[in-house]
């Protein structure tokens, strides 16, 4: 009998897509039902399911219908499984052997499908697509979504902790970066500050420029761990580079190119700093890392986002010190000035008594009135 769920998450859980992954291990399952001599009627059984009455030609072009009937359905994960159900308790009626729950749900959960399979009902584990279950780190903070696998924690920052990690499919290996953030936002109004995380996680997402690390995926480890997967990316520091003066201008302009564009957008990063500004191996390209957190977090709670949360000491305007609740995309031009000065110079400088950047070399001379204006 068809698998029952309130009609409500009909309407909570649409949009929420079936990852490709778990598409191919179900469809790879179908074909294991349909071994044997009545693999066309099970073929058909799983199209007429997901919507495709028309017969097939032959047992190929039945099998090639069959995966891409349910890859068209792939867009709705609830709706997915259950008509996915309906079709193997069909295939079950004709006496030949399926898989039990256990062994789907075994499947949704190493994809981290949101759904479970306890007939005759279908439970929604969550109505987050990209949620995963929680490890037994969670209480840490150290717990990754259980499709990745972790292999070194590689930064850590006033807003959570980076990880490396991995995640293999059926011809690769990839790596990702993954950000496993400080719960503190989500302690005193968990709804307010997961409602404010989904709205501006999908600002995040839509961010295209090439001097901004993109964002993958963002989404809850539990109803307090917040995650952001990124891009590896493999490089140097700002500090760590080395460069000649002229190479530095250009790496700036880059840099204030991104900024640019996200201060266009609406996005003030407030926590730039060398370690937050990484530059590719491959090609030189200055990356803003880390440009998510302070807007993702900002205003969630008026009890928890101190001064040391929004930017770095040192970084900071000593307005912002002394009212961190200034939001000004300027704080991002400060920061700019200082480490530009820093690169060139060693040292950082000190707005009420600084030291031209003249002292250090001659032909760096031009660029004095622009880092004081930066820091004024």
């Amino acid at each position: 009998m068809p698998l029952r769920y309130p009609d409500q998450l009909r309407f909570e859980a649409s949009g929420i897509p079936l990852p490709g992954e778990a598409h191919w291990e179900l469809v790879e399952m179908v074909k294991k039902i349909a071994k044997g001599q009545n693999g066309s009627v099970v073929y058909q059984t799983f199209k007429e399911h997901f919507g495709v009455m028309t017969n097939s030609s032959s047992l190929s072009w039945a099998e090639e219908d069959m995966a891409t009937a349910l890859n068209r359905a792939a867009v709705d994960a609830v709706a997915y499984v259950a008509q996915y159900w309906a079709a193997v308790e069909e295939v079950a009626s004709m006496g030949l052997p399926v898989p039990e729950p256990r062994i789907l749900n075994k499947i949704f959960a190493k994809h981290d499908v949101p759904v479970r399979i306890e007939p005759p009902e279908l439970r929604i584990v969550t109505v987050d697509a990209v949620v995963g279950a929680a490890s037994t780190d969670a209480a840490k903070g150290d717990a990754v979504p259980n499709r990745f696998t972790k292999i070194e924690q590689i930064g850590q920052g006033g807003f959570g902790t980076v990880f490396r990690v991995s995640r293999s499919t059926s011809v690769a290996t990839f790596e990702y970066a993954l950000k496993i953030l400080d719960p503190s936002a989500f302690v005193g109004d968990r709804d307010k500050a997961s409602a404010r995380f989904r709205r501006e996680s999908a600002v995040l997402q839509r961010l295209q420029h090439r001097a901004v690390i993109d964002v993958i995926e963002t989404g809850m480890i539990d109803d307090l761990h917040a995650y952001i997967l990124m891009p590896l990316i493999r490089g140097r520091t700002l500090r760590d580079c080395g460069l000649s003066v002229l190479e530095t201008i250009k790496l700036f302009v880059e840099i204030l190119d991104g900024l640019h564009y996200l201060h266009n957008e609406g996005v003030i990063h407030r926590d730039l700093k060398p370690s937050n500004l990484i530059v590719r191996e491959s090609d030189r390209q200055p990356i803003i890392l880390d440009f998510g957190c302070a807007f993702l977090f900002d205003q969630l709670a008026e009890t928890t986002i101190t001064t040391s949360q929004i930017g770095s000491i040192g970084y900071v305007p000593l307005e912002v010190q002394q009212n961190p609740k200034l939001r000004d995309s300027r704080q991002d031009i400060y920061a700019c000035g200082i480490m530009l000065y820093e690169v060139l110079a060693g040292r950082r400088p000190v707005p009420d008594d600084y030291k031209p950047l003249a002292t250090v070399a001659e032909d760096m001379a031009i660029l004095d009135p622009l880092i004081r204006r930066a820091i004024g």
